[in-house]
């Protein structure tokens, strides 16, 4: 559902006057109640159509605007404006990184509220739609390399929907990635060094789970894939599952907070990082070990894991069969 092709297709309506909002629109194809809008200033927006409660009120943050039940004139190519009421959300900025953002958000809201949305459904959906994009006012909780490896190996993986299904909660998860025997976690570098900063809980993971470090090589570069590039490509092969869809958009704006446009920009090395991918086992990779001292917490220290033995991944399923929705799917 590529709802950015068709805001990107309409052109500016004109605006005659009118004291009603405006939009040239094209309808969501294979739904009725669903129209991409874009605005006399060229800011896009999704309509929504019969879900509306007049007395709703407006939600206007920095990033989304939301109304309901407004009178709207329309303008469709080839044919006479129209006037109604509609539900719009609106996208009130214009960098192409978070309208690339905004559209796939709204093609994830209309997955899941289907056609013919009832009006507590759409006000729901907005209000999560609005508490997501008050994350992008934050600053960012994790660095962008970071953030690359853990969406690099869902993306590499045989089997994303397994793999996003074990991603972290929160930003303050000790592990990435967290099964019922697994404790994953991703490091990357960008000396091509594999030296990385582990925390005491990571490399002591809890009795009956098995540690597991995946180590990447991540390199940014001015032509390459960038990170928006490696999320369309998740959203398309999770587009049965836009539950899914959702709670990696929410983990990304968490995440990235204000840097998410620049963020999802950045272009990376992706054959660099796929060659360099190597896994670990906790216990294997020079670490503290053993009981922390009384009165100690917070502890981090950096392991050079050219010290230690990789571990085949076939090898580590055996223990950890979750491990296999890691499997690189070329």
């Amino acid at each position: 559902m590529n709802l950015l092709a068709l805001f990107q297709a309409l052109e500016s309506p004109d605006e005659p006057g009118l004291p009603i909002a405006t939009f040239s629109v094209a309808p969501v194809e294979g739904f009725t109640s669903f129209m991409v809008g874009k605005d006399g200033r060229g800011r896009g927006a999704l309509l929504v159509a019969g879900a509306h409660k007049v007395n709703l009120p407006a939600i206007k943050l920095q990033a989304v605007e939301a109304y309901f039940g407004l009178r709207c004139s329309l303008q469709t190519s080839g044919q006479e404006p129209t006037s109604t009421r509609l539900s719009i959300i609106q996208c009130p900025v214009s960098d192409d990184e978070t309208i690339r953002f905004f559209f796939s958000i709204c093609a994830t809201l209309v997955s899941l509220l289907g056609d013919n949305p009832t009006s507590d459904d759409l006000w729901a959906s907005v209000n999560r739609i609005a508490s997501l994009f008050q994350k992008l006012l934050r600053a960012p909780k994790r660095s962008l390399d970071g953030l690359f490896g853990e969406i690099f190996i869902i993306w590499q993986s045989v089997n994303p929907l397994s793999a996003i299904r074990l991603w972290r909660l929160t930003e303050e998860a000790r592990f990435d990635f967290v099964g019922e025997r697994l404790r994953l976690d991703v490091k990357t570098t960008s000396s091509h060094h594999r030296s990385h900063v582990l925390s005491f809980e990571q490399t002591n993971p809890p009795a009956d789970t098995i540690g597991i470090f995946a180590s990447l090589f991540v390199e940014q570069v001015n032509s390459g894939t960038s990170l928006g590039d490696l999320i369309e490509d998740l959203e398309e092969r999770l587009s049965s599952e836009p539950e899914q869809i959702f709670r990696l958009q929410e983990q990304l704006a968490a995440t990235l907070g204000a840097t998410l446009h620049t963020a999802l920009a950045a272009k990376f090395d992706v054959q660099l990082t796929t060659d360099s991918l190597r896994f670990f086992k906790a216990v294997d990779v020079p670490a503290i070990r053993g009981e922390s001292p009384m009165g100690v917490s917070d502890i981090h220290f950096r392991s050079d894991f050219t010290q230690a033995l990789t571990s085949e991944l076939n090898v580590l399923i055996q223990e950890a069969p979750e491990l296999a929705a890691f499997s690189a799917r070329y």
